[in-house]
């Protein structure tokens, strides 16, 4: 790649009526030198009257275009006699012709070498070694913005990687070791002094954290305790609940209800069974009672009702019977009363309650 800004270099033709003026390309501009070596770097095109009255004797077309390049530095660092090995890729491009003209620049090598070499190495010797990561990111912020340089050119896009030559590595590595093996003698030192001059207190200090350790596991179980009552608490709540829901659908007869319930909640189906046997037995025993109190109380005998009146009443003593479950639930069982008998027609003795006589007679 060429790094010589100037393109070409001519001398002014000696003006004729049909001569063409000189006219810069896309990329380049042209940069006129007068009789007195004065130079001039017009931004447009010269006029008639320039070329003709002008008195310019060469032109130049200088490149105007961006180029691309790479350039590797050694960069100073805070350790004297070592070296940051620094890779800048970059591009640069002419923004003063004229200078460029005027100090005859055919390579601009020298020009952003030097740059770049004096303006990375003012903050490069203020790292160490250990810090060559930080000091990449640091320098690569200071070469964001474009460097316009007094030469006439710009450079712009700057990237830059920081590595460690040979000595450098070797001696960082060195170093390295060196202060770990100190730094690790120095704690050795240290903690066979604490434990020479301190062991009894370190003994105390055992004792303590026992103590605490100890203190800690009490509470523990203490908390452990409390958060148990607690959720035993809830659970009991809980289960005070569905039984309350389950004797309220027992006692709405909602069966759908009681079957929800229950399927929701499985382990209480033992407790439900014992609650409903509980509850029929209750019933069975109250409208057994009441029979029996009308009986014995003389309010129902039988010559209130026919014959088939009393038989239902006497099945109905006999089937509510709780023996079978007074006897699940731990209750002794009573002995059924008999309804009295009514008199007969005639004033004889008392018929049977079951009306079996009756339908003899009704046979006969």
């Amino acid at each position: 790649m060429s790094t010589n800004p100037i393109i070409d270099d001519k001398e002014m033709p000696r003006w004729r009526v049909n001569s063409p003026r000189p006219v810069p390309k896309a990329d380049t501009c042209l940069v006129f030198v007068d009789g007195k070596g004065e130079v001039y770097a017009p931004q447009q095109p010269i006029t008639l009257g320039q070329a003709v009255w002008g008195n310019l004797r060469r032109f130049y077309e200088v490149d105007l275009a961006e180029h691309s390049a790479e350039l590797a530095l050694q960069l100073p660092c805070a350790e004297k006699g070592f070296y940051f090995d620094a890779a800048l890729h970059f591009r640069w491009r002419v923004h003063g012709p004229d200078v460029i003209v005027r100090d005859r620049r055919t390579d601009v090598v020298p020009v952003y070498t030097d740059y770049l070499d004096s303006f990375l190495s003012d903050f490069s010797e203020h790292y160490g070694l250990e810090e060559r990561d930080r000091a990449q990111r640091e320098l690569q912020q200071k070469l964001n913005d474009p460097m316009i340089t007094t030469e006439g050119i710009t450079i712009v896009r700057c990237g830059i990687k920081l590595t460690l030559g040979d000595a450098a590595e070797t001696h960082l590595r060195r170093r390295t070791e060196t202060t770990f093996a100190l730094e690790a003698g120095q704690q050795d030192f240290r903690v066979q002094t604490q434990v020479g001059d301190h062991r009894g207190e370190h003994q105390k200090r055992q004792e303590r954290l026992e103590t605490e350790l100890e203190d800690l596991r009490h509470e523990r179980q203490r908390v452990q305790q409390m958060h148990e009552n607690a959720m035993a608490q809830v659970e009991l709540k809980a289960k005070f609940e569905r039984m309350t829901m389950y004797g309220q659908a027992l006692k709405e007869g909602n069966s759908s209800a009681l079957l929800f319930l229950l399927d929701q909640n499985k382990g209480d189906i033992g407790p439900v069974l014992k609650l409903v046997l509980a509850e029929r037995s209750n019933n069975l025993q109250n409208s057994r009672e009441l029979a029996i109190n009308l009986v014995d109380r003389g309010l129902l005998n039988g010559a209130d009702v026919d014959p088939a009146a009393q038989r239902a009443l006497q099945n109905l003593i006999d089937g509510l019977d709780p023996t079978g479950i007074d006897r699940a639930l731990g209750s002794p069982g009573r002995q059924d009363p008999e309804l009295p008998a009514a008199a007969s027609g005639d004033g004889g003795g008392s018929p049977h309650l079951d009306g079996e006589d009756d339908d003899d007679d009704d046979d006969d």
